[in-house]
């Protein structure tokens, strides 16, 4: 069997819209014939855009939403949109604010765009929304971004990590 990890689920679901969009093994496409078509489930914008050849270069699901960097820089999302998680802010894709990388926690969603800014969507009732002073500074850019459950997490250029939201177990942000 196959463990379906949150990102390898995404995947397959695109690879079932179109099977060129993405390279997958052998023993995952064995599971993509067998589970069929969920075409329907993707959002038309994605499947639009996939027909017009822009590739999804970046993925990722949780609990019951999932978000899909296309390589223009926009982000969509589907699934459970409850606490305002597929509601991807507009400037998101428009000139100079092409996101770059997504991150998905249980009911929140982030975007680090080309400028180096996180955005951070959906329920933020631990702080998980409350971006922290130092991130997203021009002169120590975000570099990658985290999410899980109900924290995010931004590595700056310098090494610096910030954590925010739940964040039980883990150090506190500088």
């Amino acid at each position: 069997t196959v463990p379906l990890m949150s990102r390898v689920s995404a995947l397959l679901l695109v690879a079932i819209v179109s099977p060129a969009a993405v390279a997958l093994p052998d023993d995952l496409r064995q599971v993509v014939v067998r589970f069929g078509s969920v075409a329907s489930v993707i959002p038309s914008e994605v499947e639009a855009a996939i027909a017009e050849g822009v590739r999804v270069v970046d993925l990722d699901s949780r609990y019951q939403h999932s978000a899909f960097l296309l390589e223009d820089g926009r982000v969509y999302c589907m699934g459970e949109n409850t606490q305002g998680q597929c509601d991807v802010p507009e400037e998101i894709g428009q000139p100079g604010k092409a996101a770059v990388q997504i991150a998905v926690g249980n009911f929140h969603t982030m975007a680090l765009t080309e400028d180096g800014e996180v955005y951070c969507w959906g329920l933020g009732g631990d702080g998980q929304l409350d971006i922290p002073d130092g991130v997203g500074d021009p002169k120590n850019p975000v570099t990658q971004i985290a999410a899980s459950g109900k924290t995010s997490v931004a590595l700056l250029e310098d090494g610096t990590m910030y954590w925010w939201g739940f964040n039980d177990g883990y150090p506190p942000s500088p």
